[in-house]
């Protein structure tokens, strides 16, 4: 089989399942893109370590799942970005405000 035939008969099996994933969203929309961030990250590791690196492969991939989580649970990004914030560290983020305002 050739390079040309594995890609199109990956693309007709692939395409489908991610426009449905996307359109259902949600939990199976977090789980796929949770799943193709951890491949992407473990290939990264192993040319990195194939390049002589000695990543941390445990930690990347806990705190590639961890921005997963952040940015599909609002309570959890908030958390994030006001725990940042108290370290000094806020980059882009800034900090929300509650609606109610003391007086």
């Amino acid at each position: 089989m050739s390079n040309l035939t594995q890609r199109i008969g990956t693309a007709a099996v692939a395409i489908p399942i991610i426009v449905l994933v996307c359109l259902l969203g949600g939990i199976w929309f977090l789980f796929f893109v949770a799943a193709a961030s951890f491949v992407a990250l473990r290939e990264f590791y192993l040319i990195a370590g194939a390049k002589g690196a000695k990543p941390q492969v445990g930690t990347g991939l806990a705190a590639g799942l961890f921005v997963n989580l952040t940015f599909y649970h609002s309570r959890l990004s908030s958390a994030t970005v006001g725990i940042l914030h108290d370290l000094g560290w806020s980059g882009p983020f800034r900090r929300r405000r509650s609606s109610w305002r003391s007086a």
